[in-house]
């Protein structure tokens, strides 16, 4: 799955920037002004947030199989290097040159099949005075918003802040700060150490609440796609060609499927597929006028930045497919 087929970079995501920015706050709160020996990240994707500690950092280490597909495996520098396998494959006691003193991961832990071990691998390479700043997409947020559509085959698991402080628990590790990006996925960020445990605290939902929430999300669904396919008397698009939308499209029974094409401003995706829905991204000025047409907002997690663009594009009608904005 994260090999050469596996398209997502940080550095072209401006949510992901985004969130970036707000890891490093967290890191700068947690160790101000800190210089680190050696910094090693679990999931460096295209390395983004190890290039924005070249200068805090004497030594940088990134681990992600997105490298396993380049012509070599292994990229070496007086400073920096990359291993391009995953995590659970690493033998990290003859592969790194020493003790990391900081390891980020962030958004890496939910795609990883046992999570627990890997945090122990970890722990037992690091110093006492090694700080750990990890960062997943938080359950809670999403069960806030009624986002089931977050859902999806990519991650496997959903952490709570619950959950994340077992995790420390069992694995032997102690909090040291915790921080709530809402806006970005509800990402929960924890900041740790090795030590001892804390008091866990209780689930913020539990399971009956959950299957409401998850019930008002599917007649929610149902109420759009029927809206959707009422308005067949007009030009129909979707705004924003999200790497999700399939997920979307299938929560709306394939409503999505009606439109004429996903609009999309960056060129770069202009007459480009969806492999899975048969939708065409084409970019705004390329389909006329838009008065007389309806957009149905496709990037859910992008509004706050493209709702501006929507509204400027004119449209008649704008759909959103959820209610909780």
């Amino acid at each position: 799955m994260y090999g050469g087929d596996y398209s997502f970079r940080t550095a072209a995501s401006d949510n992901a920037r985004r969130g970036t920015s707000f890891f490093l706050q967290a890191l700068e709160e947690v160790a101000p002004k800190r210089r680190f020996r050696c910094v090693l990240e679990v999931g460096c994707n295209d390395l983004y947030l190890l290039e924005q500690l070249k200068e805090r950092a004497d030594r940088r280490i990134g681990i992600d199989p997105v490298w396993a597909a380049r012509e070599s495996k292994n990229l070496l520098t007086n400073d920096l290097t990359v291993i391009g396998q995953a995590i659970e494959e690493v033998d990290l006691g003859s592969l790194l040159p020493e003790a990391p003193d900081l390891i980020l991961c962030r958004h890496t832990l939910e795609h990883l099949f046992d999570p627990k071990a890997v945090i122990r691998r970890l722990l037992d390479i690091a110093l006492p005075e090694t700080i750990l700043l990890f960062e997943v997409p938080g359950v809670e947020a999403l069960l806030n918003r009624n986002r089931f559509d977050q859902v999806f085959h990519q991650h496997l698991h959903y952490f709570g802040m619950d959950s994340l402080i077992g995790l420390l628990n069992e694995t032997g590790a102690e909090l040291i700060a915790s921080r709530c990006n809402y806006l970005d996925w509800g990402a929960l960020l924890v900041a740790f150490r090795k030590g001892k445990p804390q008091a866990r605290p209780e689930p913020a939902f539990g399971f009956e609440e959950i299957r409401e929430r998850y019930r008002l999300f599917q007649q929610q669904a149902r109420t759009v796609a029927g809206e959707i396919e009422s308005m067949h008397r007009e030009r129909l698009f979707g705004y924003g060609a999200a790497q999700m939308l399939p997920v979307l499209n299938f929560h709306l029974g394939g409503a999505l499927e009606r439109l004429e094409a996903v609009l999309d401003d960056d060129w770069g995706k202009d007459g480009l597929f969806y492999q899975n829905v048969p939708l065409i991204i084409r970019h705004p000025s390329q389909v006329g006028s838009l008065r007389d047409s309806t957009l149905v907002l496709t990037a859910l997690d992008g509004f706050r930045s493209i709702m501006n663009r929507v509204l400027d594009l004119g449209p008649r009608h704008v759909v959103f497919p959820h209610s909780i904005l």
